[in-house]
């Protein structure tokens, strides 16, 4: 439970100094917090927490959630008076209505699709305010929907935390065999590693993720989103070199993410330069196509073989034609990106062209 513990002292030094910080709520304050996941293009949770100047916190699930309809709790005033401060800290009332675009260095509007739409309502001294997130919301707006979770607790509501497994543990109502593995992939996915840990100290399966009517079965280590989790999952017997259903590897979903995630399953077996899918790629051309440079290298040192025919050619061939296809789309967003790491098709092309060199003498 390392990693859980650190996740604890991480989101305490985050709350310390807005709570040293905090200011009296007026009696009038609110804020509401609405996630909208029926724009998202796939099954989003949808919900909303309000939390008022006496610390009331009311929950409302309506979709895709553990808990629908209505739930209850307090905290303390001090937290509400944290709340506000960050909102007068961001300059929240200074924000826009509506963030749903954003606008390229060369002045072009970029409107997204399937994301999930959040609105934050803030009462205060009078002043009401509503914003809508949806794509482009600068980073001070999501610091403050994170503190808004985050004092809330709404994880236990929406999909589950470590206390409520505990307490339902002690209480004799521990969740089904079942109910393990659909609480295991809702962790996953948000990648909440000390659910993950406790689900699987509860007798979680490790190398099985069941189906539902919304997304097909696959295994939990297809759904990792960090290190951490890949080696939980590990740790606890999973095979980081089997494949789902579908021919698809733990390493295949890797060549897009952190290096670490793939580091750790090669370290467990994971084959470096085995097929990651049915049509017989390799991680490394899936890297390559990414332009993860990060996992390139890893993967090249680990003796990757960056000549390896595949389906599209070798990794190099993946890499100038992901590369071209990128030009042709001519969207390079400056300070956002939904991926984990800045594409970088020059880098790929010069470190797979270099390996070539030195596998060739």
């Amino acid at each position: 439970m390392r990693h859980s513990r650190a996740l604890a002292l991480a989101a305490a030094l985050t709350v310390i100094p807005a709570l040293l910080h905090a200011q009296a709520p007026p009696d009038d304050f609110i804020v509401t917090l609405e996630r909208d996941g029926t724009s998202c293009g796939g099954p989003c949770p949808s919900y909303s927490v309000t939390i008022n100047s006496r610390g009331d916190v009311i929950y409302r699930g309506t979709s895709f959630v553990r808990v629908e309809g209505q739930a209850s709790d307090g905290i303390p005033v001090s937290q509400v008076g944290a709340l506000l401060s960050t909102i007068d800290r961001i300059g929240f009332f200074d924000l826009r209505d509506s963030y749903i675009s954003f606008r390229t260095a060369d002045g072009r509007e970029v409107i997204q699709t399937h994301q999930w739409r959040t609105f934050v309502s803030v009462t205060s001294h009078g002043r009401t305010k509503r914003i809508e997130d949806y794509f482009g919301a600068p980073e001070a707006l999501r610091e403050l929907e994170r503190q808004i979770e985050s004092t809330a607790r709404t994880q236990r509501w929406v999909r589950i935390d470590v206390a409520t497994l505990r307490q339902m543990a002690e209480d004799g109502r521990a969740p089904s065999a079942a109910a393990r593995q659909r609480l295991l992939r809702a962790a996953l996915h948000a990648d909440e590693v000390d659910v993950v840990e406790q689900l699987l100290a509860m007798g979680a399966d490790p190398n099985t993720s069941p189906g539902d009517d919304h997304e097909g079965p696959t295994r939990p280590l297809l759904l990792v989103r960090s290190a951490a989790a890949a080696r939980a999952l590990i740790d606890a017997g999973a095979d980081a070199s089997a494949a789902d259903e579908y021919g698809q590897t733990a390493m295949k979903m890797a060549a897009s993410l952190q290096p670490q995630i793939a580091e750790v399953l090669l370290n467990a077996g994971a084959p470096v330069d085995g097929p990651v899918d049915r049509d017989g790629s390799t991680a490394l051309m899936r890297a390559a196509a990414a332009g993860n440079l990060g996992v390139v290298r890893l993967l090249v040192s680990a003796g990757a073989d960056p000549g390896y025919p595949g389906p599209n050619g070798t990794a190099l061939d993946c890499a100038r034609q992901a590369k071209e296809f990128e030009r042709s789309l001519s969207l390079r967003l400056e300070g956002v990106t939904t991926a984990p790491f800045v594409p970088d098709f020059d880098g790929v092309i010069a470190a797979l062209e270099r390996a070539l060199t030195l596998r060739q003498r």
